[in-house]
């Protein structure tokens, strides 16, 4: 009686640690970027195709501001303060320039969001604003990094 009781009571502990094992084995999926932090990336103009990609950082904050940074085809680096907005994956933002010295630009952008991948694609900028002339381009991929 002792042994089949013994028995009973081994095999139940076996069952119930194997089936915790299993538990711990199952993945859970990873969770979605938010669309809040620090997105680095690329752009180009359009009306200086001969020109390579250039610089370009989002710090997307969650109560709707935003910062940029992007470095200028002269080489100097540009910072912009701003609003955005997340109509479903529609990604929209429009900025001022806070360091320029020759007039103030305001440019709007939008770009695709995808939670799943971490990134903003398809994106587009315009100038809004420029005392110095027209310009708008293009995003290459921008990716979260924090």
């Amino acid at each position: 009686m002792k042994t089949k009781l013994l028995a009973i009571l081994l095999s139940l502990a076996v069952i119930n640690f194997s089936c915790d094992k299993e538990d711990d084995d199952v993945d859970a999926p990873p969770a979605p970027y938010n669309i809040a932090g620090l997105w680095i990336g690329t752009y180009t103009i359009n009306q200086l195709p001969n020109q390579t990609p250039l610089y370009y950082s989002y710090s997307i904050k969650p109560d709707g501001k935003i910062l940029t940074e992007g470095k200028g085809a002269d080489g100097k680096s540009y910072y912009h303060q701003g609003t955005w907005t997340l109509n479903g994956k529609t990604f929209t933002a429009s900025y001022a320039t806070i360091n320029s010295t020759v007039g103030v630009v305001t440019q709007s952008a939008t770009l695709t969001f995808n939670a799943d991948k971490g990134t903003l694609t398809e994106g587009t900028w315009t100038d809004v604003i420029n005392p110095n002339g027209h310009l708008d381009g293009k995003f290459q991929t921008l990716t979260r990094v924090n």
